[in-house]
């Protein structure tokens, strides 16, 4: 089965009795506006990441065209422009829990 997935990016500002809020974003800073039972994405995202930084990804199941419940902690290695797509960029981020990998954020 394979599952064409891709990353959205998503700040937690809190979880307390495994009920996860992740903050509201506007157009001008992050563009995701994300629960854990929704995520509305804006057309452009402007995504500033700092080395170091935290923040949560979840993964949109292409095929089903659904939002995954899990969420993964990362931690932001470095970003850079992707050149197939200039409005998406590519993160190299460190799983909490796994290796690096590649998060192409559209």
């Amino acid at each position: 089965a394979n599952i064409n997935k891709t990353w959205i990016l998503a700040k937690l500002i809190s979880q307390e009795d495994n009920e996860i809020q992740l903050e509201d974003m506007d157009e001008q800073h992050n563009v995701y506006k994300c629960s854990r039972k929704e995520v509305r994405q804006f057309p452009t995202p402007n995504i500033q990441l700092k080395r170091g930084q935290k923040f949560y990804t979840l993964w949109y199941n292409v095929n089903d065209q659904q939002w995954m419940s899990e969420l993964y902690p990362c931690i932001a290695v470095e970003e850079y422009p992707n050149p197939q797509e200039p409005e998406s960029v590519v993160v190299r981020a460190r799983f909490e829990e796994e290796n690096i990998s590649y998060i192409n954020i559209q």
